[in-house]
């Protein structure tokens, strides 16, 4: 695993571009791996795919790839898509027979004797190996997990098959939204959400307000939320209300509140006034 899948193509794309590439993390500083000098390490870039399964390569000079499949019986399972769907071959040559001792009533009468149909894992896997120029090869499964080798040319159908994921805006492997922090940051704010009063606004409200937001900014020389800010405080102010505080504490998100008691139409016009003054 290196650093290769950054730069990598195939059939003139980007792999960075179909598939979502990301970087190992250090599990104890939650930042990404660093040489001794701080600097990005650059390597263990794979594709993410579902479940913690990950393609990543093994020898970039013959762009040599690697899938890892976490689950032996999931990772079996693409195995037998794979040789049925896109090798176009029969299964049910692996199917044995096995004798299972009949059940008997309290009366001594048998109740079922039916064979039970067994797959043949370790002939299907021997053959699955030993198909000259297959897709795939160097398959080896252990108690939990199944792997194998393929050359990068053919990623497509083996993506599909790990239900590879799709890039996100930023494809950089170094992503910051995939960084532990950002996961707690979304936990946070989806408990915070939570705590809110379920409150339906006027369909539209917010275009009066916005389209004067920016001649605010301008005027104040101040960044969205700091304006933001100030409208609610001045308000406010003018109505002997500490909205911000006093809707937090309702559990209001502030503009809810401010339509809440019955204020909205005069906070546009007092914003207004701040505009025009």
């Amino acid at each position: 695993m290196s650093e290769y899948l950054q730069t990598a193509t195939v059939d003139g794309a980007k792999i960075k571009d179909i598939y979502r590439i990301r970087s190992i993390f250090d599990e104890e500083s939650k930042d990404w791996l660093r040489d001794k000098d701080g600097n990005l390490d650059g390597t263990d870039i794979y594709i993410e795919c579902p479940y913690g399964d990950m393609i990543y390569d093994i020898d970039p000079s013959k762009r040599i790839m690697q899938a890892y499949i976490t689950s032996i019986g999931r990772g079996r399972n693409i195995l037998k898509v794979f040789y049925t769907d896109i090798l176009g071959l029969d299964l049910n040559k692996f199917n044995t027979k096995a004798n299972v001792k009949p059940k008997f009533d309290d009366d001594g009468n048998i109740i079922s004797s039916e064979d039970k149909i067994v797959f043949d894992v370790e002939a299907f896997l021997q053959e699955l190996n030993s198909i000259d120029k297959c897709v795939i090869y160097k398959i080896f499964e252990n108690d939990e997990e199944v792997q194998f080798d393929f050359h990068l040319s053919n990623i497509k159908p083996i993506a599909g098959l790990l239900k590879a994921k799709k890039p996100m805006a930023t494809t950089s492997a170094y992503n910051s939204k995939y960084l532990p922090a950002h996961k707690e940051k979304l936990a946070a704010d989806k408990l915070e959400e939570a705590r809110f009063v379920k409150y339906e606004m006027p369909k539209g409200y917010w275009g009066d307000i916005k389209k004067l937001l920016p001649t605010l900014m301008k005027q104040k020389s101040m960044m969205l939320d700091k304006v933001l800010n100030n409208c609610y405080k001045e308000f406010g102010k003018s109505i002997k209300i500490n909205l911000l505080k006093d809707s937090d504490a309702n559990n209001y998100k502030i503009n809810h509140y401010i339509h809440h008691l019955g204020q909205w139409d005069n906070f546009v016009l007092y914003v207004n006034g701040m505009v025009n003054v």
